[in-house]
């Protein structure tokens, strides 16, 4: 399979994945009740065919949907996120496809049911034209009845309004024996966050860089469309919320739209 760097200053698509692989259960676990309903959303939403998970990461989603009975197929294009996965999936017993795959630049084999891109990874593919590239492969692998599950973020109201708002400081999370920042540049004009956090432990300091590639809701809907996508639905959260004006985390599903005459002609 080729293998592509995305060079912006630095970063790469698989930077992030690469450097955190060892600690990312550590220092982003989520709450099981949010889990719990990201698996049954995602569980009733799959009615036929394979899973795709779309940036797998070490498998929070790809393993226990796997252990429910679906056939699942985990990529990512991080290998040393794929390592943890595969540990995890023999200690757990559960059978899936994992697979090295840069969505960017090729789609994967077969056919797909249900694809699932979830968090920041549509974000975190490399640029605009990566994600471009992303659905015109995706497009290409999912059913005919399938859904695409997309989870994204917006900025908010008054982020976009503020023109000076072009960096910040976060603090993730402070503990006795840890203190987790987040220093955030804004690229206004490419629609970019260059973001490096900084993990600071008695054992050290660690750095863990990535991009996020941000979209509006609007230019959202135009990729897909390019892609061959229609919106199905479009939530706020993992409740089904339906979505509404100055929110800002964002579950957008999508289907291929039908085909007419003139695409067969």
């Amino acid at each position: 399979m080729h293998r592509r760097e995305y060079q912006v200053e630095g970063f790469n698509a698989a930077m992030y994945g690469e450097r955190i692989a060892d600690v990312y259960d550590q220092h982003f676990s989520v709450e099981p009740d949010l889990t719990a309903k990201q698996l049954n959303v995602l569980s009733n939403l799959h009615q036929s065919g394979r899973v795709l998970e779309v940036g797998a990461g070490t498998g929070r989603i790809a393993l226990p949907l796997a252990l429910a009975g679906k056939d699942v197929h985990a990529i990512d294009i991080s290998p040393k996120m794929l390592s943890v996965l595969k540990e995890k999936a023999a200690a757990q017993a559960a059978t899936l496809e994992i697979e090295l795959l840069d969505i960017a630049e090729e789609a994967p084999a077969g056919k797909y049911g249900l694809i699932t891109c979830l968090f920041n990874t549509f974000y975190m593919l490399g640029g605009h034209d990566e994600q471009r590239r992303a659905l015109e492969n995706l497009s290409s692998c999912i059913s005919e009845d399938g859904v695409l599950v997309i989870e994204t973020w917006l900025m908010s109201e008054r982020q976009k309004q503020d023109e000076s708002f072009t960096q910040t400081l976060l603090i993730r999370r402070i503990l006795p024996d840890e203190v987790v920042l987040s220093a955030i540049l804004v690229d206004r004009e490419d629609s970019r966050l260059d973001i490096g956090d900084i993990h600071f432990t008695k054992d050290g300091i660690r750095l863990f860089p990535h991009q996020a590639h941000y979209l509006t809701l609007e230019e959202m809907d135009s990729l897909c469309k390019q892609a061959g996508f229609i919106l199905l639905d479009r939530w706020s959260d993992w409740n089904m919320t339906p979505f509404a004006a100055g929110l800002t985390d964002v579950i957008s599903l999508y289907r291929l739209a039908p085909r007419t005459m003139e695409d067969d002609v």
